[in-house]
């Protein structure tokens, strides 16, 4: 048996779940539920649950938000508690000066079993120029749903 939900519950609010059922053995294969809050560009927080026929159970949480004028903050924390161990941990820092922004990540990836990869993102971006140093735009559009770049963002005064 399987059924799924998904949809918008308010302008800010959105919902997605999965449930999977084997009748004949009486036991959940996959169970997923998730909710996102995005109320306006450059603020979404994330969350969700995910569990897959006793080999995988996780939570991820994700999100952008201004920190202050100007500063954006973004994370990720991905965690399997069948490994006892972080999947994928994101922190970052966006700052937009006018014509231009600077924006810093570090991320860490489990490998295998008891190994991980780092690595640190650092770019400047002159507006309407390029970019100079790692980028981490693909990262962070990957890893945090939602994220906006602080140029894509409206600023209001």
């Amino acid at each position: 048996m399987l059924a799924a939900v998904s949809g918008q519950i308010t302008r800010d609010w959105r919902i997605d779940t999965a449930w999977q059922y084997d009748t004949q053995d009486g036991t959940v294969i996959r169970q997923n539920l998730g909710a996102s809050y995005r109320p306006s560009p450059g603020r979404a927080l994330n969350f969700s649950y995910r569990y897959i026929d006793q080999t995988t159970e996780q939570i991820d949480l994700s999100g952008q938000w201004p920190l202050g004028q100007r500063w954006y903050g973004m994370f990720r924390y991905n965690y399997s508690f069948q490994d006892d161990k972080l999947v994928e941990g994101l922190a970052g820092l966006e700052y937009n000066g006018g014509c231009w922004v600077v924006r810093t990540v570090f991320q860490r990836l489990a490998t295998k079993e008891d190994q991980s990869t780092d690595a640190f993102f650092l770019q400047l971006e002159l507006n309407g120029m390029g970019r100079i140093g790692s980028n981490p735009l693909d990262v962070l559009k990957q890893s945090v749903p939602g994220y906006r770049s602080s140029n894509e963002i409206i600023q209001t005064p």
